[in-house]
């Protein structure tokens, strides 16, 4: 496994140590606003899944 892909709302901080400790990339699905997108940062995932990629693009060329 190279890769999981929580819901959003299985996603924990333990959850993305653990995996990423195995050298398991975690990218989130759905994450659709600026709430989830810096709570999701701040655990450290690989990248997300959102219905919203422009303003999550907006976003991450922002939060930079």
């Amino acid at each position: 496994i190279r890769v999981i892909l929580p819901m959003s709302d299985l996603l924990t901080p333990e959850l993305v140590a653990d995996a990423q400790s195995r050298d398991i990339e975690v990218v989130p699905w759905t994450l659709d606003d600026l709430e989830q997108w810096e709570k999701a940062k701040k655990m450290g995932v690989d990248g997300f899944v959102s219905d919203n990629p422009c303003s999550a693009r907006q976003w991450l060329e922002g939060a930079g």
